[in-house]
């Protein structure tokens, strides 16, 4: 989770600099590829945590598992990096961060 927040950090201050936020930059296979691996990644570590979660503290168990608050807090760092990017179009698209999806995991 540590490494998955920091890249999302990282996006949300420097998506257009690294080329994602509009169409000059990267080539549109590129830039579809890195939201799509980038969202997956997401889903794949709600889906594995959360899902598991029932109602217990500690959502999976494992060396990479996390407790029931700290996927709230990274809930709330999906929407802030949602709100980073959205001037940008980039929110709940194909291309971009899919906001609802990754959310829909966690209800």
């Amino acid at each position: 989770m540590p490494r998955l927040a920091d890249i999302s950090r990282y996006l949300g201050d420097h998506a257009p600099d690294l080329g994602l936020a509009d169409d000059s930059s990267l080539p549109y296979d590129s830039r579809l590829q890195f939201w799509r691996l980038f969202n997956r990644s997401w889903i794949g570590v709600i889906s594995r945590n959360w899902l598991v979660a029932g109602g217990g503290t500690t959502c999976a168990q494992g060396p990479t598992s996390l407790t029931r608050r700290q996927l709230e807090e990274m809930a709330e760092l999906v929407i802030s990096l949602s709100d980073s990017v959205q001037r940008y179009g980039l929110v709940d698209y194909e291309m971009g961060v899919w906001e609802e999806r990754i959310l829909y995991g966690m209800s």
